[in-house]
């Protein structure tokens, strides 16, 4: 099996939810929130050997008022 593309591959995805649940002590607003989270990953021999994913946290964490 051919690896898909040389180097690590990096999309990016947009996760959209509602804050319903108390948060790190801040309670739920009802709003809509989102973040992006970005994935890569490497491939060796058909299999994916390495994975990491950066989420964007702080935006995370504002858009929830648990950081100013």
């Amino acid at each position: 099996m051919a690896d898909p593309a040389p180097g690590p591959a990096t999309p990016s995805r947009l996760f959209r939810g509602r804050h319903t649940g108390s948060w790190f002590g801040v309670p739920p607003s009802g709003d809509q929130v989102e973040f992006r989270v970005t994935d890569l990953d490497r491939f060796r021999n058909g299999w994916r050997s390495e994975h990491w994913a950066v989420a964007d946290a702080v935006t995370l964490l504002r858009r929830t008022d648990a950081l100013p």
